[in-house]
């Protein structure tokens, strides 16, 4: 019996032990050190600030037959352009949704819709348009609408509609513009053949300047 109560008394104090440990570390939050005044000390999760601020993404764009719903505003395609038939694609790029609608194999219309303002900054009709471009060093260059680029027909253009270069492409060969690729100093053609066979076509951004000032 002796045994058995000192058993339990040795027992009663080591759970104790941990009570008051367990005890000590849920009011602080962490482990309180040996002489330490805890005396108006708040929990940090209660005082602690946030460093961030939720980033509200914008809802995603709703899309039916040529209808479009950006920022919570219907656009019809069809009314912006009349041989819009369809929409193909939409991306969201730095700040701005760009919307592709489809007029037939050879031309879309792309609109570029500024989400800030909430209007449609530029709006384009042909094929093959991009604006993603690299440096001198094959680095790549910021989203700008500077650096947009498409073709119409054998025709390749600028984000002012201005005319940068005439392609020749060989009608026997029934040849295309396959892709179009911006440089430091001008735009790369890449041209197709019914074969699949590819070369490629530069025009210099120089010459596409004489070629404006004709």
């Amino acid at each position: 019996m002796e045994k058995r109560v000192k058993y339990t008394m040795i027992k009663g104090v080591a759970l104790v032990s941990v009570l008051q440990i367990l005890a000590g570390m849920s009011l602080t939050g962490c482990g309180k050190a040996e002489g330490e005044d805890t005396k108006g000390v708040q929990s940090q999760e209660s005082t602690a600030q946030p460093e961030w601020e939720e980033k509200v993404e914008a809802p995603a764009p709703a899309v039916k037959g040529t209808r479009v719903v950006l920022d919570g505003r219907e656009y019809d395609l069809a009314d912006r352009n009349t041989s819009v038939n369809a929409i193909v694609g939409i991306q969201e790029v730095d700040g701005y949704w760009i919307v592709e609608g489809h007029i037939s194999p050879s031309a879309s219309y792309y609109g570029f819709y500024n989400m800030e303002t909430g209007q449609w900054d530029k709006e384009f009709t042909g094929y093959c348009l991009t604006w993603e471009t690299v440096d001198e060093e094959g680095r790549a260059v910021p989203f700008s609408l500077d650096s947009v680029v498409y073709a119409v027909a054998n025709e390749v253009y600028d984000s002012d509609d201005e005319l940068l270069g005439r392609i020749d492409l060989d009608e026997a060969e029934y040849e295309y513009i396959w892709e179009l690729k911006r440089t430091a100093s001008g735009v790369e053609v890449q041209i197709l053949n019914a074969a699949v066979e590819a070369r490629n076509v530069t025009i210099e951004l120089a010459s596409a300047q004489a070629l404006a000032e004709q």
